[in-house]
């Protein structure tokens, strides 16, 4: 009952707040809807004579799934318009540079403080009003006027010496309190030697704060971005006729001379020229940061937990023989969260299913190497330029317009997935899960659907002969070099979002205005 009042009142917060957007109420109240929901349905199970009592851990573990569905659209629900997933992921854009300039001036801020902070003290020590003002306990205690002067006498040679050894301030304060007490009978000047330190610091902390200029707030809205970005987009229509089969084929095999599917088809063949494998920023690696989830208090087992790092080095080894090096050198690889719980399938209904939420990836013990690479996919789809983004949506938009269209979600196609979203369409290679419909920053499976049949040796053939289409927009993507590199896929142009551009795009997003 209080985390069923502490989440209405939190969202009644939110929507309250002057400085929240419209989105972001819209957001909270979503969220908290759903979890308000879970705990109403756990109250309701306690009141039944089988009620017996909710753990908290089971408690949170239905809270967290509710949090990662929090995108996911109904069957029957108003399907998102495209404007309204751009400005969420021109928000979520503008967040994470803010914080990394944010991080960037703490970095220049810490610096100016380490190089300044002796001297800082040092000035401080010898401004004698500084002294008295800091130090009435002093003066009270030991009735000795002359005290700031005494101070100043016993710091000022400890604090030249120290800021010529390029001592640290704890160094500092350390030597200070220690000869303080030796000095003087009353140990009481040691004490107030480290208050007088402390302000100092503080006082050199502020300082260099001041010295560095504050991160600015972005010149537009997201919003504004977003209409812009709409507003400027060349919009190049794929072509409204079905692709004929000699396209299709013709399609196919130019799409296996683009070197980094060649190298997923014949992985034993030397490449004629040298590769340049990407890395993730810092040089890390998805097997570096593999973690043990409890399911039902119980970990997962050593060699399990072992089998699926293995894993994870061959969806990194994916990745990085996959993803333009100037794309992926901006994304810290995501951490693999294993549960200690069977994946969900027919034969266990009620198993573990993979998701992937912030810069986690979630899956169980058994799961496939190519799973991995899905949820991995999710994380570097969120991480797309926009105009790769639009690409996915337009083809996903075109295919819903062809299945006749409609402002309502479809139903899902399995036992799985009936109640989950999605807009028309056929997907020939992936099936109909790859259009699930996502609210929010309007989030696909199309790039992990892709990704997945490509990294698995039984499917890469059917995603290439089967749609084309589909994989050569994901390849086109994550490596436009690569793609662009093969003179004979210009003939299949027609069947692409913006077919003349060629700018290889495999860097980071541009700067935001």
């Amino acid at each position: 009952g209080l985390v069923r009042n502490a989440f209405v009142a939190d969202k009644q917060t939110i929507q309250d707040a002057d400085s929240a957007t419209p989105q972001q109420k819209e957001r909270a109240g979503t969220v908290f809807d759903k979890w308000i929901k879970v705990v109403d349905d756990n109250l309701a199970h306690l009141n039944t004579p089988l009620g017996g009592t909710i753990t908290a851990d089971k408690l949170i573990k239905e809270l967290r799934r509710a949090y990662n569905d929090q995108g996911g659209i109904k069957p029957g629900d108003d399907l998102p318009e495209v404007a309204d997933m751009l400005e969420v992921r021109f928000q979520n854009r503008q967040n994470k540079e803010r914080e990394a300039s944010e991080s960037e001036r703490n970095a220049r801020v810490t610096e100016h403080y380490e190089e300044n902070v002796g001297a800082a003290v040092l000035e401080k020590v010898q401004d004698l009003e500084f002294l008295a003002s800091v130090l009435p306990q002093v003066h009270a205690a030991f009735q000795a006027p002359d005290l700031p002067q005494k101070f100043k006498d016993l710091a000022e040679p400890l604090i030249i010496q120290a800021v010529a050894e390029e001592k640290g301030f704890d160094e500092i304060s350390s030597e200070v309190q220690r000869v303080a007490k030796t000095a003087d009978p009353k140990p009481k000047l040691g004490v107030y030697a480290a208050k007088f330190f402390t302000m100092a610091q503080a006082a050199a902390r502020t300082a260099s704060d001041q010295a560095i200029a504050p991160v600015a707030a972005p010149a537009k809205d997201a919003a504004t971005l977003a209409q812009e970005f709409l507003d400027s987009r060349e919009i190049y229509k794929i072509a409204a006729d079905a692709m004929p089969k000699q396209d299709r084929i013709a399609f196919s095999a130019a799409l296996r001379k683009v070197r980094i599917i060649k190298q997923l088809l014949t992985p034993d063949e030397v490449p004629e020229h040298e590769v340049v494998v990407a890395a993730w920023k810092g040089d890390r690696n998805l097997q570096d940061d593999v973690r043990s989830e409890k399911e039902n208090n119980r970990d997962v087992a050593p060699d399990l937990l072992e089998a699926m790092r293995r894993k994870a080095a061959e969806a990194n080894d994916f990745f990085k023989r996959f993803v333009a090096p100037q794309f992926l050198s901006t994304l810290a690889p995501p951490i693999v969260k294993v549960h200690a719980k069977p994946s969900q399938s027919l034969l266990a209904p009620k198993g573990f299913r993979a998701f992937q939420t912030d810069q986690f990836v979630h899956v169980a013990q058994n799961e496939d190497t190519s799973i991995i690479v899905h949820e991995v996919g999710h994380y570097v789809e969120n991480n797309l330029p926009p105009e790769a983004w639009m690409d996915i949506r337009d083809l996903i938009n075109k295919r819903h317009a062809d299945a006749g269209g409609g402002g309502k979600a479809d139903t899902g196609d399995s036992i799985f997935t009936r109640d989950e979203g999605r807009f028309k369409g056929d997907y020939p290679a992936t099936g109909k899960y790859t259009s699930r419909a996502y609210a929010d920053e309007g989030s696909t499976e199309m790039t992990s659907m892709t990704l997945e049949y490509l990294s698995d040796p039984g499917k890469i053939n059917t995603m290439i002969d089967k749609d084309p289409q589909q994989a050569a927009i994901i390849i086109r993507a994550l490596n436009p070099d690569a793609y662009n590199a093969v003179p004979e896929l210009v003939n299949f142009a027609k069947y692409l979002p913006n077919p003349t551009r060629r700018r290889a795009r495999g860097g980071a997003p541009p700067p935001m205005e």
